[in-house]
Parts: C-alpha cells; sequence; structure tokens
C-alpha cells in the first residue's frame, strides 16, 4: 500500500525532494481549502499534522459525511489547526486551510508541487504517462507545454474554434434552461415525477 502524505519540509524536513509527484486541488467554496497527495518515503516515522481519528478501511472518510464539503472542512480546521491530516482510504492527504501557508505551498514551493501523481491509468492508456495531462513536471513536460502552446493554443488558432466554442455554450445554455423549466413543472404539478 502506498502512503501518500506531508507538505514539503514542514513536519518532516529532509525527508522529501523537490521532484516527488504531486497532486494538487483546490475547493472553490471556502476560500483556500487545499488537498495536498504527496508520496511519502518507506520510513515507519512520519510526522504528519494533527487531523479527525481514522477508521481501518475508509480512514477519516466518516467525518466527512453529513455537510458540505468546505463548511465540514472549515468546522475540521477549527478543531486541528489550518494544517491537517485526514486519510481518504488508502490515500493520505494533507489538508491546507490557512490563506498564508497556501500561498507558500502555491507560489514559494510551486515547484514541488507541479508534478502528478502516478496513475495506473495514465500509464496504461496515455503511453505511460507521457502525454501532457499525466506527465510529470520537468524538461520532457515543459516541452510538451511549449508545443500545445505554440501549435494548439496559439491567437490564430484559438479564434479559428471561436464558432464552435460559442455553438457549445449555446448548447449548455439550452440544456440547463430546459433542466430548469422541467424541474420548476415538476415542482408546480405539472410532471409527473414518477414518469420521469
Amino acid at each position: 500500500m502506498e502512503v501518500r502524505a506531508i507538505i514539503l519540509n514542514i513536519f518532516a524536513p529532509n525527508s522529501i525532494s523537490p521532484s516527488i509527484p504531486t497532486h494538487l486541488s483546490q475547493h472553490p467554496y471556502f476560500h483556500y481549502h487545499h488537498l495536498l497527495d504527496v508520496q511519502n518515503s518507506n520510513s515507519k516515522t512520519k510526522r504528519l499534522p494533527p487531523g479527525p481519528w481514522k477508521l481501518p478501511l475508509i480512514g477519516s472518510m466518516f467525518h466527512l459525511l453529513g455537510g458540505l464539503p468546505h463548511q465540514v472542512l472549515r468546522d475540521l480546521a477549527k478543531k486541528y489547526g489550518p494544517i491537517m491530516h485526514l486519510q481518504l482510504g488508502e490515500v493520505s492527504l494533507v489538508v491546507v486551510t490557512s490563506p498564508d501557508i497556501a500561498k507558500q505551498v502555491l507560489k514559494t514551493h510551486d515547484i514541488a508541487f507541479a508534478s502528478r501523481p502516478k496513475l495506473l491509468v495514465g500509464e496504461i492508456l496515455f503511453y505511460k504517462g507521457t502525454d501532457i495531462v499525466f506527465s510529470p513536471y520537468g524538461d520532457y513536460w515543459r516541452q510538451m507545454r511549449k508545443i500545445c502552446l505554440l501549435e494548439l493554443l496559439s491567437a490564430k488558432n484559438v479564434k479559428s474554434f471561436s464558432s464552435i466554442r460559442q455553438d457549445e455554450v449555446l448548447h449548455m445554455i439550452e440544456f440547463f434552461d430546459h433542466l430548469l423549466v422541467r424541474q420548476l413543472m415538476q415542482q408546480k404539478g405539472f410532471i409527473n415525477s414518477r414518469a420521469l
């Protein structure tokens, strides 16, 4: 079982190198909620931040039930501090809720968190993770990014697809409009919910 944990060298100095694959995801509702997924060394002594108690197979997932994720994380941060450890199944995460620490992670130490985790799906479907989405951060990824920016995302190419983007946005608006009208009609009793 691969254990993932720890933020940079804040909790375990010299145990993590900057080239470790990581995953960073920002929660959009509560300011500066970041879930950091960093591979840890095989050492038995891990200095992790405090966090809620864990169950054997599901870990801390039990604590995330019963509310909106951003509110649950806010409440956990009030109890365990701006940096806390969550165990979600096999994956060990460090949650950062402080804007100052989030800035340090995203700006000061951005290179250490710029890479991606090695996923089996990336290895199988995307040529052993050599595409731009699943390749680890490094010289190869920077070269792929440069090619994408020059060839795919140039101003000329982006402008050439403007009509397609407009059509897709129109279809999306029509879809949500139809969905909203259907929900309103269902609430008013014009549509039988069991007939759907």
